[in-house]
């Protein structure tokens, strides 16, 4: 029984030479027999001349023989590219085999007593042998002895007794040709054999090269290949957007030189002392990618040692320290997340009862200390029900979908309602500017509107000053042609370390905040198809801090305009 993955041992022609690749070889060893032709052609020619100059000159029929084969042996070589209707290899090498027999039968036949051509023989049977079957390789074998031993014996006086060293010599010779025809098939098939071997295994060192090259090219962590002299033989396109500026990071191609640029120093020390101590390493490493400085996480390794003493080369895995600390901390807040909305809905109705039962209370309550502790605790009770809503709103807000219906919400309408509202509840004055025509419509919810303005209300009203206009909104179109709806607040600047987490979920600074308003915020707008961004800029030469939304806009038709309707 075969072991599975081995290749079939080839067998018969038919089955040795199909395929393209098996083709091609024929057509190789085809051509190289051809040459070999032409040689022994030329070979005979020199023959007959040496002869000559020996003074042992064969009969004038055997030169002109041999210039007959050497010419249709050229002639062999040439007819493909002379004549488009040229036998192909698969029949033209059997026409040939017949040629050689009778050419050398007629060398056999002819009158020399100086030389033998037995030996010529081994060619046609080394032919069939190489190039047909086993079959048709031991068939030629037969024939060549045929024709050799009936020449010894028709040429042969019966009045005279037979040379011993002449039988001998010719049964000796047709077993060689026997032997020739068996061994040199046997080495076509094993030839073919691992020619099939090699190119099974040439097309799986390929496609596994080519899997992993995709896997690697599509990791998020860089990788790179560092040779003893600093030379970064390959890289990722991950390692080229850590090492270059984004626009600059196709341009980086291997290989170049490591430590060339002064801000890849560390990752050029630590890739030689990788290889000087022959272990690997693991360390923080500080670098400078166009005009942005990037923290990476660096693990290098070196790639095993060969029996042929070939150089180990060092490969770096590399860790945006960003990136990394981002995912872990998307997937604890995640966690978080999951777990709050959990718990969230379990403490909603102990809330709900505890406000109705304080609002009782306070009904029977007549001393000014009790109701005002009556008060405090449906202050804090309302807060902590808003905080659930908030939990409950971030884990229920889905992407919009992209088949729904445009949505008509009057901008200027909505905004200037959802302000006035907030102003009044809240008792702050709102310094509100309105630039936008009345027909300019948003593509959002009225609701989900109201709720990102008075998110950020709230946020200018807890981190503002105390200012008498300490608070101002806008809106206007911006360059883009969308409506940008703003809010502003004076105050001191948010310190750098803590503007890039200004949207995350459960970030505040204030202990009293859930800190859900601006990430609940991010995720309205982003469900939308807006976005939202932090700004520090001045109004009226007083520095503050901005929340500037950008929502798209939708321009309704006439019919649209009849039928809609403003909530303010």
């Amino acid at each position: 029984m075969r072991a599975e993955g081995r290749p079939a041992r080839p067998t018969a022609s038919a089955d040795r030479w199909q395929g393209a690749h098996a083709q091609a070889a024929f057509e190789r060893l085809w051509r190289d027999f051809v040459n070999t032709r032409i040689l022994v052609g030329l070979m005979l020619l020199l023959l007959q001349a040496g002869l000559h100059l020996a003074g042992k000159p064969p009969s004038p029929l055997v030169p002109l023989w041999c210039l007959a084969y050497a010419a249709l042996t050229v002639h062999e070589r040439l007819r493909p590219a002379l004549r488009r209707d040229a036998l192909p290899p698969r029949k033209a090498w059997r026409q040939a085999i017949v040629v050689d027999l009778a050419a050398y039968t007629g060398l056999l036949w002819l009158p020399s007593e100086a030389i033998s051509y037995t030996p010529l023989f081994a060619l046609p049977v080394l032919t069939a042998a190489v190039l047909g079957s086993r079959a048709g390789a031991l068939g030629m074998a037969s024939i060549v002895s045929f024709i050799v031993l009936g020449h010894t014996a028709l040429t042969l006086d019966a009045a005279q007794p037979v040379p011993a060293s002449l039988v001998f010599q010719n049964l000796l010779s047709c077993a060689g040709f026997f032997f020739i025809a068996m061994l040199a098939h046997y080495l076509a098939d094993r030839m073919l054999l691992e020619q099939q071997r090699t190119r099974s295994s040439q097309h799986a060192v390929w496609q596994l090269a080519q899997v992993n090259a995709l896997v690697i090219d599509e990791l998020d962590d860089g990788v790179m290949i560092v040779d003893a002299e600093g030379t970064v033989r390959a890289l990722n396109p991950a390692a080229r957007r850590m090492l270059a500026h984004e626009r600059h990071a196709e341009e980086l191609a291997a290989p170049f030189a490591l430590g060339l640029p002064q801000s890849w120093r560390p990752l050029a020390e630590l890739a030689r002392r990788t290889l000087e101590n022959a272990h690997g390493h693991t360390r923080p490493v500080r670098i400078e990618a166009g005009e942005t400085q990037r923290r990476l996480q660096v693990r290098t390794q070196l790639t095993p040692e060969t029996p042929d003493g070939h150089e180990r080369l060092c490969v770096m895995f590399m860790q945006d320290q960003h990136a990394l600390e981002a995912r872990i901390r998307t997937a604890k807040m995640a966690a978080m997340g999951r777990m709050s909305a959990a718990v969230a809905h379990e403490i909603r109705n102990p809330l709900a009862a505890i406000l109705q039962a304080n609002e009782l209370l306070l009904e029977q309550l007549s001393e000014p200390t009790q109701r005002q502790l009556a008060g405090l605790v449906a202050k804090n009770t309302q807060r902590l029900n808003r905080m659930v809503d908030d939990i409950l709103d971030v884990a229920h807000v889905e992407p919009a979908s992209a088949a729904r219906q445009p949505l008509l919400t009057q901008a200027a309408g909505s905004v200037a309602g959802i302000v006035e509202e907030w102003r009044s509840l809240h008792a702050r004055a709102v310094d509100l500017t309105l630039d936008l025509p009345e027909s300019a419509c948003l593509d959002i919810d009225p609701e989900h509107l109201r709720r990102l303005l008075v998110n950020l209300l709230d946020n200018a009203q807890r981190h503002g000053t105390a200012a008498p206009v300490a608070i101002q909104a806008w809106a206007q179109r911006n360059a883009g042609g969308e409506i940008e709806i703003a809010v502003w607040s004076a105050g001191p600047a948010i310190d750098a370390s803590l503007q890039e987490h200004l949207f995350d979920p459960f970030f505040s600074s204030d202990s009293r905040s859930s800190g859900l308003g601006l990430f609940l915020c991010r995720e309205l707008c982003e469900r939308y198809g807006g976005q939202i961004a932090y700004q520090r800029m001045a109004r009226h030469d007083t520095p503050g801090n901005a929340f500037v939304l950008q929502l798209p806009t939708h321009l309704p038709s006439e019919s649209d305009r009849t039928a809609m309707s403003f909530t303010t």
